[in-house]
């Protein structure tokens, strides 16, 4: 058994292994909702199959999941074929994904909420360093209120729609 699920407390992440760990272990265990907030969809971080099929399992699995995921730039994600930007494609009724406003652009966290309960924050998204609780509904909703503010201003992204010739 992992630490994130016998720990009461925050648990410290330092290394990519401590994230992915935690990232799998909170989207294999998401029943509604997954609110998630990514400079780039970090492929080796979210480009794996357990997130993938986690994410997919969430989607098909209840009429009222929901995916958001916001991003600074999409770019990467279109031009090296992210698996998460075709899902989101496939799964459009559950999963979104939409770039931060202008006035959001120089955010630098990571978020990762999880049925607005459990989390992973990072303060500086481009470093696996953060924090993890799976059972925390007080933080979970304070930064889902964050993440929300982000959502509202956010703006489509004409180069994540799938062309239909």
């Amino acid at each position: 058994m992992s630490d994130i699920q016998t720990d009461q407390g925050p648990r410290r992440l330092d290394s990519l292994g401590a994230l992915r760990e935690a990232t799998d272990e909170l989207l294999q265990g998401a029943r509604l909702s997954v609110d998630l907030l990514s400079r780039d969809l970090e492929p080796a971080l979210l480009d794996r199959e357990p997130v993938r099929q986690a994410l997919r399992d969430l989607c098909t699995g209840s009429r009222r999941a929901q995916v958001r995921i916001l991003l600074q730039d999409s770019t990467r994600a279109i031009k090296e074929g992210h698996s998460l930007v075709e899902l989101a494609r496939r799964l459009s009724s559950f999963m979104e994904i939409r770039l931060l406003g202008p006035e959001h652009q120089a955010v630098n966290d990571a978020l990762l909420i999880v049925d607005r309960r459990g989390y992973i924050r990072r303060e500086s998204g481009d470093r696996p360093e953060g924090i993890a609780e799976r059972d925390s509904p007080a933080r979970a909703v304070e930064l889902g209120e964050e993440f929300q503010r982000y959502w509202d201003a956010s703006v489509a992204d004409p180069n994540l729609r799938r062309l239909h010739l």
